[in-house]
């Protein structure tokens, strides 16, 4: 059955992900909404193109940039240590590499073989090497989402820093809570988990799952919910596009704002369906768990 300490670990990962949810919506509320009012009002006998051609100031948009960067960053780091530092990764440990914790070859079980539980502790190789990898591999994302806007339409000379700043923020509002890894640019390798995690849905929930260790299914339940965030973001994002191509001179129509509002209304909407999601499917493997066991 699913272990107390997958559950209370779930707990503060749902705590602390709705908490940041809201901060990430009051930040952009209290930041940038009352700069688009102010200007709203100094605009309101422009046309729509003289409207539509200035974009979002700089500065509010490089404090939310930074603010969701490093508050997501922060948490997932934080996310991750706990699982790795507390879930039981008793039975099948395959596939899993990314630990904090360091295996003991000394200690062997029954069959011979090193157990993945029996662990030295953490070094600080181990921490400097995922932190670093998580970041390089952030920025690289930052990179590649900055190709796909300009290949969508946007100018990469007009607003350059605005669409840096944009591209960061969808990146880092799509895949910055994917967990780090040891192994260089393990985050691509992480990020094609989230985008097969639905198509893989039916096998992992037929699987047997009632006998792996709540390291594993908690990563699983992981995969699960940054599928959710990924898929509402793209869902919000593409309708949203639409902004663009109106020319009504609104001030969520400047840029990059549709961006803005698009990637932060999906990680939320993404983020609660992704807990719920978590929250059934824990309980649902706790039960067959259970069933399992008397039967």
């Amino acid at each position: 059955m699913v272990s107390m300490s997958a559950k209370f670990i779930l707990l503060i990962r749902t705590v602390l992900t709705l908490f940041n949810c809201a901060f990430l919506l009051a930040h952009v509320h209290y930041t940038l909404l009352p700069i688009l009012r102010e200007d709203y009002n100094k605009m309101e006998r422009w046309e729509p193109t003289e409207i539509l051609a200035v974009p979002v100031p700089l500065d509010p948009l490089k404090s939310v940039t930074f603010h969701a960067s490093a508050s997501i960053s922060i948490l997932s780091l934080l996310f991750f240590a706990l699982e790795s530092l507390f879930l039981d990764k008793n039975t099948d440990n395959k596939g899993i590499d990314g630990s904090l914790l360091v295996e003991d070859p000394h200690h062997q079980s029954p069959s011979g073989k090193s157990t993945p539980s029996a662990v030295k502790g953490i070094t600080l190789y181990n921490v400097i090497t995922l932190v670093a990898n998580y970041f390089i591999s952030t920025t690289l994302m930052q990179f590649i989402i900055f190709l796909v806007v300009v290949l969508s339409g946007a100018s990469p000379v007009e607003h350059l820093h605005h669409t840096l700043l944009a591209s960061a923020y969808l990146s880092n509002m799509m895949f910055s809570y994917i967990p780090p890894n040891h192994e260089r640019l393990s985050l691509f390798h992480s990020i094609a988990n989230v985008f097969m995690a639905f198509s893989k849905f039916n096998k992992i929930e037929s699987g047997q799952e009632h006998n792996q260790s709540p390291f594993i299914m908690m990563q699983k339940r992981i995969t699960e919910f940054n599928a959710f965030i990924l898929y509402s973001i793209i869902g919000v994002l593409c309708p949203s596009m639409i902004l663009n191509i109106l020319d009504h001179g609104e001030q969520y129509q400047r840029w990059p704002f549709p961006i803005i509002l698009a990637a932060l209304m999906g990680h939320v909407i993404g983020a609660i369906l992704g807990l719920l999601f978590a929250w059934v499917n824990m309980y649902r493997t706790g039960n067959l768990s259970l069933k399992l066991h008397n039967v």
